[in-house]
């Protein structure tokens, strides 16, 4: 680590900060690791602001090069764990600011707009845009049930006030709003990515319940792996880049697992194909940070498909060290698209 420096053109100012080398795919590269402030601030606490602060990089990199050594711990082979007590949402110790790059989509879709004007009319104890972006950004980047969800919701930098039970009633006015929510996300589809709908791809997927028998819902249909199960039959429209449209459910009930799927592919268009909706998902899920501090959280993840995504999208993913306001900021930001 070293000390770097920051002309800024508008104030006439110079910005210290302490700066990192690493490498990726055999190409040399920078993130900062804390922003010292401005030198004509810190002359006035430091003799000599650069040698102090020289000093400090120095005993950064050995701290750094210390955790490196590996270390032999001995555990007695007939010992138990004991289970840790439910840890609050918001004292999580590990929180993730890989699904910014989701918040972009979801409001640039206008898609908390639509749930905000909707929900305001409705009697129901919980905000239901914010279990749904719940919903989401856990299933596009750690795909889990809707308890798995909910006891994870404080991996987002997001609301967390909402019951368990929220959750399980809030897909009934997700379908109500199904129709009207899968048109609204074609519109903006057109406007703001010129969709093009003369050739459209369809499918049908098949899922499969294993329960006593047939009831209203789930019926037994025809399979190609010739399974007696009853099944619930989804068709999906997509469009010539591999988009959702729309899609139906028959015999089946709420679904949300395609706006995850058009998240990804959305984030594949834009990095012009370059990177695989799978390699995307691995990076923005591994984009999280661990808490040091009540209000300091070290990020140890940062790759090239990170570095794509953050010059496409305008989110900053590389900085090591981000305060708990700084990240809500990066959040906040991603809000206003």
């Amino acid at each position: 680590m070293f000390v770097g420096t920051l002309y800024e053109k508008k104030t006439g100012r110079t910005r210290l900060k302490i700066v990192e080398g690493y490498r990726i795919g055999g190409k040399v590269k920078q993130r900062m690791i804390k922003d010292l402030g401005y030198l004509d601030e810190l002359q006035k606490q430091f003799e000599d602001p650069v040698t102090h602060f020289k000093e400090v990089a120095r005993q950064m990199t050995e701290e750094k090069n210390c955790a490196k050594e590996t270390i032999q711990v001995l555990i007695p082979l007939h010992d138990t764990l004991a289970k840790l007590p439910s840890v609050p949402p918001d004292k999580l110790g590990r929180k993730n600011i890989g699904y910014a790059a989701l918040s972009v989509l979801y409001h640039q879709l206008g898609i908390d707009s639509f749930l905000n004007n909707r929900r305001r009319s409705k009697k129901f104890e919980a905000n239901l845009n914010s279990i749904f972006k719940l919903l989401v950004f856990n299933r596009a980047l750690f795909p889990a049930s809707k308890k798995g969800a909910w006891e994870h919701r404080g991996l987002f930098f997001e609301d967390t006030t909402y019951s368990l039970e929220a959750v399980y009633r809030s897909p009934d006015y997700f379908l109500q709003w199904r129709p009207v929510l899968l048109k609204h996300l074609h519109r903006q589809m057109q406007e703001k990515y010129g969709r093009d709908t003369l050739l459209l791809y369809y499918d049908v997927t098949n899922y499969y319940f294993e329960i006593d028998g047939p009831d209203a819902l789930r019926k037994k249909g025809v399979s190609k792996e010739h399974r007696p199960n009853s099944i619930v039959q989804m068709g999906l429209f997509m469009d010539e880049k591999g988009l959702p449209v729309s899609y139906e459910l028959y015999q089946g009930n709420a679904n949300l697992r395609s706006l995850p799927l058009h998240f990804m592919r959305l984030l594949e268009f834009r990095l012009d194909w370059r990177h695989s909706a799978s390699a995307i998902q691995y990076a923005l899920s591994h984009a999280a940070g661990t808490r040091l501090e009540d209000n300091l959280y070290v990020f140890d993840y940062y790759d090239d498909v990170l570095e794509a995504i953050g010059k496409n999208l305008g989110i900053d993913f590389s900085a090591k060290y981000l305060s708990a306001q700084q990240i809500r900021s990066l959040i906040g930001s991603t809000k206003k698209t």
